[in-house]
């Protein structure tokens, strides 16, 4: 990753710390830029965008970055009450372009979720909670 940063001008220093330490600094927003794997575990996105971008940081401990957008909140507390599937759709996509829009963030890296298997396996499923069920596994 440094060498990848350093290839478009940015100089990053490593700074290698046990996960508790960097795990405090990083929720308390302490760090220019830090790297941490996260994801939701409901496949919901106002669950998910509740998680990093309900601010401010007060009335959420995982907003890293303290952002805070009353616009990005209040389409959030709306489609929490909702079960309008056309509006949920409006709010989710003016709440990605006003997050892109304001920044409070820049993604490196995503790494995504990859099982590779031969053609005869399968049963393979992604779970949001990360977990591989083998037992879902069938041979064919």
């Amino acid at each position: 990753m440094q060498n990848a940063l350093a290839a478009v001008g940015i100089k990053a220093t490593l700074n290698k710390q046990p996960l508790a330490t960097y795990s405090q600094n990083w929720l308390g927003a302490k760090y220019q830029m830090g790297m941490m794997f996260e994801g939701a575990f409901i496949p919901d996105f106002t669950y998910a965008l509740h998680l990093w971008y309900y601010g401010p940081k007060k009335a959420n401990f995982l907003d890293f970055t303290d952002y805070h957008n009353a616009n990005v909140n209040k389409w959030l507390d709306e489609a929490n009450h909702t079960f309008d599937q056309a509006r949920r759709k409006q709010l989710a996509t003016s709440i990605q372009k006003q997050i892109l829009q304001d920044a409070p963030i820049c993604y490196l890296a995503e790494l995504g979720q990859f099982f590779p298997a031969r053609a005869n396996i399968g049963g393979i499923n992604y779970f949001t909670y990360s977990a591989l069920h083998f037992d879902l596994l069938t041979k064919g």
